[in-house]
């Protein structure tokens, strides 16, 4: 039963790539998208709009909330044209790009207390994912990414004063989010 799902699903996917790679050529990408997900490349829950300057290559910005508000602007560079189903690509900018857990502990007179918090950091952020794009004239769609925060700050800022003892940074994280592509004008 299970083998035959999984050839099920197989012949699903090998249908849906097919379908998606025979588009006509004519099919354009649009000037502008949007979509709302998960993700540092959403502002860790929030918006994103992305803008094609040129063929495979488009300006992003993503705002979201988290505790306060968090961001992200770069830039994004798609291998191959618009009509097809599945196009990768690599993903480059600033913003929200780690997570770090920190464990405390602190001392007093009558005792002690310990505790967790976390906080997001800001800097540079590199990712390689793909937009899956849907429907006759691929409008609607799936985002997918894998991103890495290259820069960090690993010292606690809500707490500067509590003595660290241990410290989970997480600068991999996984965005997801649903897309719309539009042209203005």
């Amino acid at each position: 039963m299970l083998s035959a799902n999984r050839n099920i699903a197989l012949v699903g996917v090998l249908l849906c790539f097919i379908y998606g790679t025979s588009y006509p050529a004519e099919i354009k990408e649009k000037r502008f998208e949007a979509g709302v997900g998960v993700g540092y490349l959403y502002g860790v829950f929030g918006i994103n709009l992305e803008m094609n300057i040129v063929n495979n290559l488009g300006l992003v910005a993503g705002g979201g909330y988290a505790n306060k508000f968090k961001w992200f602007a770069g830039a994004k560079y798609y291998f191959l044209p618009a009509r097809f189903l599945v196009r990768p690509r690599i993903t480059i900018g600033y913003g929200t790009n780690s997570m770090v857990e920190y464990r405390f502990f602190e001392q007093y007179e009558n005792g002690h207390s310990t505790g967790t918090f976390t906080e997001l950091d800001e800097g540079v952020l590199i990712g390689a994912g793909a937009k899956l794009m849907f429907g006759r004239k691929k409008t609607i769609g799936i985002d997918l990414d894998f991103t890495y925060g290259l820069t960090h700050n690993f010292k606690p800022i809500k707490f500067p004063g509590k003595k660290i003892t241990e410290t989970k940074p997480q600068a991999f994280f996984f965005s997801v989010g649903f897309r719309y592509s539009f042209d203005l004008f």
